[in-house]
């Protein structure tokens, strides 16, 4: 099991722009949380992977300003980028809560699976 602490992403309606003759591309706040995140994700996993089927578990935010389920994608895709997990096809559960807080920062666990 690991667990850490990550900056909240931006949301899932901010990752990615239109721009004429490239199609979709990542927005520069999405491009910088990736990086930051990224660090402190691999810190936290000291190059440990976690295989067979995974659950996940997110807690954010308490704030209610902003759609907590829209922090996934970013959250999902993060765990495979820097290694965590090897294909987030392998997760089997999604748990996202909130804290009774409004810092804005996630407690990541990932788990195998029982």
């Amino acid at each position: 099991m690991l667990s850490f602490v990550l900056p909240q992403p931006p949301s899932v309606n901010a990752l990615y722009a239109n721009v004429p003759r490239r199609g979709r591309v990542k927005t520069k706040v999405y491009k910088q949380w990736i990086t930051d995140a990224g660090w402190l994700a691999k810190s936290a996993a000291c190059g440990r992977q976690i295989t067979g089927k995974i659950e996940v578990e997110y807690l954010v935010s308490g704030d209610k300003r902003f759609d907590a389920g829209n922090v996934e994608k970013a959250l999902s895709d993060l765990l495979v980028r820097v290694g965590i997990i090897a294909d987030d096809k392998h997760i089997t559960s999604i748990r996202i809560a909130r804290r009774d807080d409004t810092r804005p920062e996630v407690n990541v666990t990932v788990r195998e699976a029982a």
